[in-house]
């Protein structure tokens, strides 16, 4: 007899409907394709088939578990962490700043959607495991390296009805967002999506001045105020492109998001403001390392880009003569106690405790008054670093 368990997986997988990208999954739809097998009464290989398909979605779960620091059933966080993720016409509504009226017939799909994630998410994977190979209960309680996983989430495991899981997701996509746009503030588009990438501040080391500069157009922007596309002008290592980062991280308690491009990624500028559309956010565009060459050939989408109603900020060694950037910032060397400390901001992030005698005579070894750069001072700790680990 088939257990009705198994059958109602498949059936709360299958009728999903706004989150329906679930279905695609490849953990949720190679879990389809175990509770098959293991229906499957009379196949003598099921058994083996289904044990094979176990593993190969077990990975994503670690992986996702690890890089999350998800704890307990990783099983259910990970479908949650999906459904946050999932771009879908009800997500959007509230990403967008809007939402849906209670009565909508979408909400009522969703309403329905929700009812199967919480059937899915409480699926006993380590029970039916059982049938073939022994419990499996880390699923179940799982202990990650690291444990960093948002409070957030025990109110959405904990959710009893779908009128209480979608009430906690409508504030989620209200208040965060949708995505990595949503979690992230240092984005990049890779020639289809927009994806987070988390940003290393180790090596900041902008002047207070120039900060406040970047932080004063950005903050004009933010309250509709008039603002200027910004040119940031220093040699490769002076720290251009950690400007940005620091305002992003800055900044990104007010919904500003920075999105990196390569002069080239300009060409889809259309299809980038199509993806970018429906959040709720304050995106600016940074072109990091803009090459006269790239500036040359690309200059009627640099110009589409300026003139999109949102900052453009670009990196480059020399300035342009162009009416597109209306702020020049330019980053200057830093003074040998200014490269001393970021030097020492490095080292503490590496773990190292250096003193800054120390650091003096190794940045006279590895760097020179002409070249005391942020760059420089990260190739100066690599250096130490190395050396230390030989020894």
């Amino acid at each position: 007899m088939i257990n009705s368990g198994l059958l109602d997986f498949i059936y709360m997988l299958d009728g999903l409907v706004v989150f329906k990208s679930l279905k695609k999954d490849p953990v949720l739809s190679r879990f389809r394709k175990m509770v098959l097998q293991l229906m499957d009464q009379e196949s003598p290989d099921s058994a083996l088939l289904a044990r094979g398909l176990y593993h190969e979605a077990l990975p994503y779960l670690l992986e996702t578990a690890e890089n999350e620091g998800f704890a307990g059933n990783i099983f259910q966080k990970y479908i949650l962490n999906r459904v946050l993720a999932d771009v879908n016409p009800f997500s959007l509504a509230y990403a967008g700043g809007g939402g849906l009226e209670e009565n909508s017939s979408l909400a009522d799909y969703a309403l329905r959607d929700f009812k199967s994630l919480i059937y899915l998410m409480k699926f006993d994977i380590p029970t039916h495991a059982a049938q073939l190979w022994g419990r499996d209960d880390a699923i179940a309680n799982y202990i990650p390296i690291k444990f960093s996983e948002d409070d957030f989430y025990a109110e959405l495991c904990n959710a009893d009805s779908p009128q209480a899981l979608a009430d906690l997701l409508q504030m989620y996509y209200s208040s965060v967002g949708l995505g990595d746009i949503g979690r992230y503030c240092w984005l990049k588009f890779d020639g289809r999506r927009i994806c987070g990438v988390s940003a290393d501040l180790a090596a900041a080391n902008i002047h207070q001045h120039e900060r406040e500069e970047l932080a004063k157009n950005a903050i004009n922007y933010i309250h509709n105020l008039p603002f200027e596309n910004t040119l940031i002008i220093g040699e490769g290592g002076s720290g251009k492109t950690a400007a940005m980062q620091l305002l992003a991280r800055d900044l990104q308690h007010r919904s500003l998001r920075v999105l990196v491009l390569k002069a080239a990624d300009l060409v889809k500028i259309s299809k980038i403001a199509r993806i970018i559309a429906p959040h709720n956010k304050k995106f600016v565009f940074f072109i990091d390392d803009l090459t006269q060459t790239d500036y040359d050939r690309y200059f009627p989408h640099i110009n589409e880009a300026a003139q999109m109603g949102m900052p453009l900020y670009a990196a480059a060694c020399q300035d342009f003569p162009s009416h597109i950037f209306g702020l020049r910032i330019n980053l200057p060397k830093l003074e040998q106690s200014g490269f001393v400390d970021c030097a020492q901001k490095i080292a503490k992030h590496e773990g190292l405790e250096l003193t800054d005698e120390f650091l003096s005579e190794y940045a006279q070894k590895y760097a020179n008054a002409e070249n005391y750069t942020p760059g420089a001072a990260r190739y100066t700790v690599n250096k130490i670093k190395l050396e230390l680990s030989q020894e």
